[in-house]
């Protein structure tokens, strides 16, 4: 019942990471955070609701994982194809999102 009920507010659901010891030696945080906020901007991302030194705090936005049986579906694969054509046309001021 409980369970029901945490899975029917999923819109109120907020995602909290926080970073591994070290892990901005790989990932450029300002990038990850720059990106994140261009593509909410075009409706292509979750919001991002805070920042802090060690994590970041968003939007949940529900779907489902594709696998080999639905990215080959005919009703989803036009849908992938769109999302991504979207997403790789939003233009960019000054410097490249890396």
């Amino acid at each position: 019942m409980i369970t029901s009920k945490i899975l029917g507010m999923k819109h109120e659901m907020i995602l909290v990471r926080v970073y591994g010891h070290n892990s901005e030696l790989m990932i450029d945080r300002k990038s990850e955070i720059r990106n994140m906020r261009l593509l909410h901007a075009n409706d292509c991302g979750s919001e991002l609701y805070a920042s802090f030194k060690n994590g970041l705090a968003y939007q949940f936005l529900p779907g489902a994982t594709l696998d080999l049986e639905t990215v080959v579906d005919p009703c989803i694969y036009p849908l992938i194809a769109r999302a991504c054509a979207k997403m790789h046309s939003i233009k960019c001021k000054g410097k490249l999102v890396a």
